[in-house]
């Protein structure tokens, strides 16, 4: 029986985009530069809900491999995010590329990040996201 087909969110492609960036310096990436790349991006820091839910279809997808070390960013993802023949004027432009490939549900006024988990298991513990946006608002 085949699987039902991944229902990408926009920001599923916002935290991808977020984790390309990040990996660039490291070949896995800390949640922590994860959200710190994802604020600039989006001037807005990712919901727990949104980090869950990202992390869960872009790992089943074969984008990403989430560790207790970060974010793996996978082959396939890479190839995804780098788009080898597209000119990309800025972020935001590469993070729409990023949700058209994904065939991504696009941002609405009745988004709800809270709800951005869906059916995908929690990731990220709430102790370790309590530490994380410590740090970061510090």
């Amino acid at each position: 029986m085949k699987e039902p087909a991944i229902e990408f969110l926009w920001s599923d492609a916002w935290l991808l985009l977020a984790i390309g960036l990040a990996a660039e310096q490291r070949p896995i990436a800390p949640l922590a530069s994860v959200i710190e790349l994802a604020d600039g991006i989006q001037h807005a820091i990712p919901a727990k809900e949104e980090m869950d839910g990202a992390l869960g279809r872009l790992q089943r997808a074969g984008y990403i491999r989430h560790t207790r070390e970060g974010v793996e960013f996978l082959e396939q993802g890479r190839q995804l995010v780098k788009r080898p023949n597209r000119v990309f004027r800025g972020l935001l432009d590469r993070q729409d590329a990023i949700e058209k490939a994904l065939h991504a549900a696009p941002w609405s006024a009745t988004y709800r990040p809270q709800s951005a988990r869906g059916e995908e298991a929690v990731h990220v513990a709430e102790e370790e996201w309590q530490q994380l946006m410590a740090r970061y608002r510090r």
